[in-house]
């Protein structure tokens, strides 16, 4: 057992933490020819977790500003997948992938991965009979600041309340290139609007 002030093996003494665990590197190379070496933590941030924005996944906490978080910071990094580790994720208001380019601008390249759409649930607790729970909807497509290259995956999106007046699932509007795989949408009065 090696006790904490082991000569050689404290934390302070990295900058990482990593190194002071034998066998445990604190940098990362991909397999192939002209990989690079990359540290952990860098390595780590090619995926945005809803969790590590606060999202407890637990079926009762209202999620929705974690979720939020997450995304706008797969946004403000240029882009990247904003990943829902296998959960339920209560949400109470509206969550924006990217809505109109003029006040959002455009969100290229913010993917949502869950864990499969049996796996992942997306829960919208909202009461606004008219609301819209996921959205990705573009500028315009003319003017260049449509939705673009945006993938959807592995999750499914429902309601608590059932369905009542006009409440939409993901809708996607202006939008180029957009992926939707293994997405379900269910007790909406409008499950995927296209």
């Amino acid at each position: 057992l090696i006790e904490p002030g082991d000569a050689g093996l404290l934390f302070d003494d990295y900058d990482d933490g990593l190194s002071a665990i034998p066998g445990v590197s604190s940098t990362f190379i991909q397999a192939g020819t002209d990989a690079v070496t990359r540290t952990m933590q860098d390595k780590a941030r090619d995926i945005f977790s809803v969790k590590d924005f606060g999202a407890a996944g637990n079926g009762s906490t209202d999620d929705a500003a974690a979720i939020q978080a997450a995304i706008d910071a797969a946004y403000a990094a240029g882009g990247g997948t904003v990943y829902f580790p296998a959960a339920t994720y209560n949400f109470g208001s509206p969550i924006v992938i990217n809505q109109n380019a003029t006040t959002y601008l455009s969100r290229k390249n913010v993917n949502i991965q869950g864990d499969g759409s049996s796996n992942t649930v997306l829960n919208y607790t909202g009461a606004g009979s008219a609301d819209v729970a996921l959205k990705l909807i573009g500028g315009s497509i003319n003017l260049g600041t449509a939705a673009f290259r945006n993938s959807l995956s592995g999750f499914s999106l429902k309601q608590n309340a059932g369905i009542t007046g006009t409440q939409t699932g993901l809708w996607i509007e202006q939008a180029s290139s957009i992926q939707v795989t293994d997405v379900q949408a269910y007790q909406w009065a409008t499950g995927i609007y296209a």
